[in-house]
């Protein structure tokens, strides 16, 4: 996977490494080719890009090789260096979007949630973590999609109810949006983070999101 500098970008273009997020609504419906550019040893994401893919059939143990290489590519995308993580969390976006392509028709709806959550996980990571110049509007759509998708798989209700919150977490403290915009939004994203219930995986996401959720309504005065 070849790193790629934000900062070379001009404004209003998509940097090659969101990619992938063109295809993620495809991916979920399996009509978009995936590129093999990701997964290697020990969580490391490829460089090679003609690495052989772990796998190619739809059954429960191809799904979990996948999504074995996502949680390794997203575990090392914490490296402080932005090329090598920015590659990292492309590794991680492919290979949670390949797990889906293999899920198996049935017996695996917990597999398919996990992956769910996973690719998630990777667009919101892009989406934070983009040069402020970035058009982020195709990771914004992929993960809508994404997050509605989740919201009706087994047991991703709550997860989906989480990734919401944030959303509207990230435009309510947008310091552009008038206070009543902003306060409207936040205080929307603490009513919908109630509704995730008490996931013990998720507990301490939601509280930390809940504390952002509270500075900044405190930071724009928010009744």
């Amino acid at each position: 996977m070849s790193p790629h500098n934000d900062s070379a970008m001009p404004a209003g273009r998509m940097p090659g490494h969101l990619y992938a997020t063109l295809c993620v609504a495809a991916l979920l419906t399996a009509g978009c080719p995936l590129p093999d550019r990701s997964g290697a040893n020990n969580g490391q994401p490829a460089a090679d890009t003609s690495a052989t893919l772990p796998c190619n059939d739809a059954s429960r143990t191809c799904t979990q090789r996948y999504i074995q290489r996502a949680s390794g590519c997203a575990s090392s995308a914490n490296s402080g260096n932005k090329q090598n993580d920015d590659a990292a969390r492309q590794c991680a976006l492919e290979n949670y979007g390949a797990a889906l392509k293999h899920v198996p028709a049935t017996g695996a709806d917990d597999l398919r949630t996990d992956a769910l959550i996973g690719l998630a996980d990777s667009l919101k990571a892009i989406r934070d973590n983009a040069a402020p110049q970035t058009d982020k509007t195709s990771v914004v759509k992929a993960l809508d999609s994404t997050i509605s998708t989740l919201d009706t798989s087994p047991g991703g209700r709550p997860y989906a109810q989480y990734f919401r919150a944030d959303e509207l977490t990230v435009a309510g403290r947008d310091e552009s949006l008038p206070q009543n915009e902003a306060c409207a939004r936040l205080t929307q994203a603490r009513s919908t983070l109630a509704n995730t219930g008490t996931d013990a995986k998720l507990s301490g996401r939601v509280n930390s999101l809940r504390d952002s959720i509270d500075f900044f309504l405190q930071k724009r005065r928010c009744e």
